[in-house]
């Protein structure tokens, strides 16, 4: 059951899609931008932040919001920085936030060396096996979840 508070927690976003669907840019980033601030998950703010942003013409700005998110230089936040800059045209900057986490991201890797122009290295990154899954996967079967009946 939905608590007032997380009524409200979900409410900014969604109002601020209707905004920005009417043509009002400034009070969705502002929407987010104050919903960013109370909130610990990259995917609920910053992400969809950095989308309205980049619609908008405000690239750098929406790469600095990821950067600078407290989850900016996590693995899962990589993936998103990385196609913001691969899109700004900074495919080397791209590159070299994957590499600094090259678990689950070999095709992403491989696709910029491609645009790049390095076929070679493209080659090596997908015959490497996958390297272990980072100790901070939010995905990951940590065991705790019962495998008895009722699931």
């Amino acid at each position: 059951m939905a608590t007032a508070s997380s009524a409200s927690r979900f409410a900014r976003p969604v109002r601020a899609e209707v905004l920005e669907e009417h043509g009002d840019v400034a009070m969705p980033v502002a929407a987010y931008g104050t919903f960013a601030a109370a909130s610990d998950r990259m995917g609920h703010v910053a992400v969809p932040l950095s989308g309205r942003l980049v619609r908008h013409g405000r690239g750098d700005e929406a790469i600095e919001q990821i950067r600078t998110h407290p989850e900016g230089d996590t693995w899962y936040a990589a993936w998103s920085r990385s196609e913001l800059l691969a899109t700004a045209g900074r495919a080397e900057e791209a590159l070299a936030v994957l590499e600094r986490h090259p678990a689950g991201n070999a095709s992403l890797r491989a696709g910029l060396l491609v645009g790049l122009r390095r076929i070679g290295e493209a080659v090596q990154v997908l015959q490497q096996g996958p390297p272990p899954e980072p100790a901070d996967d939010p995905r990951a079967d940590t065991g705790t979840c019962s495998t008895e009946p009722p699931f």
